[in-house]
């Protein structure tokens, strides 16, 4: 999806735009270059003559499309290119990229905000980019009965506070107080951090620091300063390896700081970090953080520590005491359980477990939407983005 920054440009300076990606499972089958190694979207846009109102950005003016394939030859890319053109000057909210003909169709588009548009690319299961769209306004239907079901969300910056990116920890050019040192077998550092991803050692909710921070030449009171400021038990991933990693966030057993890999979070109520946990590794949190982040890379999802707090989050402000205590009884519960990487979802025992103990239990829905959940869940892990070409992923035809 870019950075804010250019996103902000698009929406400010361009109309009628159109983002088109391609949903084939490999690297270079996902580019429409012939010498990128990671997916690409074609953007393309009417540049306005003057910047767009804010009051008007929120307009359904993008339009979506996702193609199944990749093109063949310059042939192929032409019809593409005019069915995707009939498309746009049609009024249709979403459906099929066809070439007539009896050919089968090439790909789904969708019509919306600009916002959502991005964050629909490259998604190749219509039916899984609704039931994000939906699980941002507050709910989910099932996706066969169409029963409702409503969560209390939030984005997760509205619960608190992002610790600091990396380079102010320990970077040269911008005064960082600490070197970063190897973590000795048994050592209880004044400064453990969480640095690095170690997924072997990151199947559980509780993981390890990994390094410590040593205080430089004078800079204890600015070590001091950034310990206090930054440091928690609650840490969230940026770089998600969906296909190889577990967690989408992580406890430490004491407070720790995070580095590049697992920054910080600093709740406002020290209460939330078990929801918080619990929700983000559930199922559709995965799934809400595939859905903020960026997908260039296969089976990979990344975030900027700076676009952090707009993921989808348990408004833990609306639980009451029972559902705290509720939260902290199934942290207990799972506290130990190992979880599979997070493609593997659709097979992973103690996942769905947790799915059911925090949708059940914490937040009281019916069982009913386990079956809706399992739906989806199948649908996401069998998305290529996801599984990025692995074995791991569902077989085909089940």
């Amino acid at each position: 999806a870019g950075s804010a920054k250019a996103r902000q440009m698009i929406a400010d300076f361009y109309d009628d735009v159109i983002i088109i990606a391609i949903t084939s499972t490999g690297q270079t089958d996902r580019a429409f270059s012939a010498d990128t190694g990671m997916a690409e979207i074609l953007l393309i846009g009417t540049k306005r003559h003057q910047k767009r109102a804010e009051n008007m950005q929120e307009e359904r003016n993008a339009l979506t499309v996702n193609l199944a394939r990749r093109p063949i030859n310059l042939l192929d890319g032409a019809l593409l290119s005019k069915a995707i053109e009939n498309t746009r000057l049609g009024d249709q909210e979403r459906g099929e990229i066809t070439l007539g003909n009896g050919v089968p169709h090439s790909g789904l588009f969708r019509r919306a905000t600009l916002q959502t548009a991005f964050k629909l690319a490259g998604i190749k299961d219509e039916g899984l980019g609704n039931a994000l769209i939906n699980l941002e306004a507050g709910y989910l239907l099932h996706p066969q009965t169409n029963a409702m079901f409503q969560f209390p969300l939030a984005l997760l910056g509205d619960l608190g506070e992002r610790g600091v990116v990396h380079r102010k920890i320990n970077g040269v050019g911008e005064n960082g107080p600490f070197d970063i040192l190897p973590l000795e077998q048994g050592e209880y550092p004044d400064y453990p951090t969480l640095w690095a991803h170690r997924a072997q050692q990151e199947r559980q909710f509780v993981v390890r620091p990994d390094r410590k921070g040593r205080p430089r030449p004078g800079c204890a009171e600015g070590a001091v300063e950034l310990w206090e400021r930054t440091s928690s038990c609650l840490h969230f991933t940026l770089d998600f390896q969906l296909n190889s990693q577990t967690l989408a966030a992580c406890l430490t057993e004491r407070p720790s700081i995070g580095g590049r890999a697992w920054p910080n979070f600093i709740v406002g109520n020290p209460e939330w970090e078990t929801p918080i946990l619990l929700w983000a590794n559930t199922t559709l949190g995965l799934m809400a953080f595939w859905w903020t982040g960026t997908r260039q890379q296969k089976g990979r999802s990344n975030l900027t520590i700076s676009r952090l707090p707009e993921l989808l989050m348990l408004d833990a402000r609306n639980l009451n005491e029972e559902q705290i205590t509720m939260a902290n009884h199934i942290f207990e519960r799972f506290r130990e359980r190992t979880f599979l990487p997070a493609n593997e979802a659709y097979s992973d025992n103690a996942r769905q477990d947790l799915d059911r103990a925090v949708l059940t239990e914490l937040l009281g829905l019916g069982e009913e939407v386990l079956e809706g959940l399992r739906i989806l869940r199948e649908q996401w892990c069998r998305e290529p983005s996801v599984h990025g070409g692995k074995i791991t992923r569902p077989r085909e035809g089940n």
